[in-house]
């Protein structure tokens, strides 16, 4: 880093240790996307969800307890990200009522989660997961080629 001597001089005059880290006074500008999201829900356990009458966002804090084992992690999609069925050599997406020819693969991948009194099953679908893994479902498919 650059330092004008002359600056560098006077500042030392008065006592000011020059290679001290500057402390940030206050919190972050703006808080990160979760952060957001955790103060602007309410909280919830998951045996409160069970008995709940009303929709809505909630956060639940909890452990993925596993993988819910013989299900498949993906689905093929089409670019609606609706799934697509096999009909006669090609794929249809009822969403966009039409037949399509190559499809894209995206994670579905069910967990179980546990708050430490209740454990229940989630899905994480592609945007998720692909967070979570950094990567998305095409890129793995890829890869094993």
């Amino acid at each position: 880093m650059f330092k004008s001597s002359c600056c560098v001089n006077r500042i030392a005059l008065h006592g000011v240790d020059l290679d001290a880290p500057v402390p940030l006074i206050g919190g972050s500008a703006k808080p990160s996307l979760d952060e957001e999201f955790l103060r602007m829900y309410p909280k919830k356990k998951i045996g409160e969800l069970v008995d709940l009458a009303e929709d809505g966002i909630f956060v639940v804090c909890g452990v993925v307890a596993g993988i819910v084992g013989g299900e498949e992690w993906w689905y093929p999609a089409w670019k609606c990200h609706k799934a697509v069925v096999p009909d006669s050599g090609a794929y249809y997406c009822n969403s966009c009522v039409k037949h399509i020819f190559q499809v894209i693969p995206r994670f579905k991948v069910k967990i179980e989660v546990s708050d430490g009194d209740s454990t229940v099953g989630f899905v994480l679908f592609d945007s998720d997961m692909s967070y979570l893994m950094e990567k998305s479902y095409a890129f793995f498919v890829s890869q094993s080629k």
